[in-house]
C-alpha cells in the first residue's frame, strides 16, 4: 500500500532541494525522532540511522538519489523497533521536488508491505503519519533561512491513495 502528500511552497526548488534532501536534519521535522544521522556513504548507498523517542533505533539505506529532484529510503525493517517489525515485511519513503508555478511542490510517499493479516493496522498508521507535520516543518525552514517568498497562504496538503507498483 502506498500513500502520496504533496504541498506547494512559495520558494525556489533549489532551495528546497537543499532542506528536504538534508537526510541528518530529518528527526527536526519529525515530532517522533530525535535523531537521524547519516553513518556512511552519500546518494545512492547512504545509510541513516533513526532513533525515535523511545530510544529504539534502526537503520535506513538510500537506494534512489537524483539530485535537485527526488530520492528514495529503503527501510531495513529487520532493526525497526518491534512494534513496526511485526507489521511489515518492507518500508519505503519517496521524497521530491518539483517545481511548480513561482515555486515548489514538495512530494513525499510511504510504501508499506504488510505482514498477512496486519494490512488494516498498517493503513490505518500511515493514515495518521503525521506527514502534514513534515512539511509544514519544511516551510518554517525555508522561513527561517530567507528563503520563502512573498506567498505565505496556508496551503492545504493533497493527500492520496495508490496500491503499490
Amino acid at each position: 500500500m502506498r500513500r502520496e502528500w504533496s504541498r506547494w511552497v512559495d520558494a525556489s526548488p533549489g532551495e528546497v532541494w537543499k532542506v528536504v534532501a538534508d537526510l541528518d536534519a530529518y528527526h527536526r521535522y519529525v515530532p517522533a525522532l530525535v535523531e537521524t544521522k547519516v553513518i556512511s556513504g552519500e546518494g545512492v548507498g547512504a545509510c541513516r540511522r533513526c532513533e525515535d523517542r523511545s530510544g529504539a533505533a534502526w537503520q535506513e539505506t538510500c537506494v534512489v538519489w537524483e539530485p535537485g529532484h527526488r530520492y528514495v529510503i529503503d527501510v531495513d525493517v529487520k532493526t525497526y523497533p518491534w512494534r513496526l517489525r511485526i507489521l511489515l515485511t518492507s518500508f519505503r519513503g519517496h521524497w521530491s521536488v518539483s517545481p511548480e508555478g513561482s515555486g515548489a511542490r514538495i512530494g513525499i510517499a510511504f510504501t508499506a508491505v504488510p505482514r498477512r493479516g496486519f494490512g488494516w493496522m498498517v493503513k490505518a498508521g500511515l493514515d495518521r503519519a503525521g506527514v502534514d507535520e513534515i512539511l509544514r516543518g519544511y516551510e518554517v525552514e525555508l522561513d527561517r533561512i530567507g528563503a520563502l517568498g512573498n506567498d505565505r497562504t496556508p496551503r492545504d496538503v493533497e493527500e492520496s491513495d495508490r496500491p503499490v507498483h
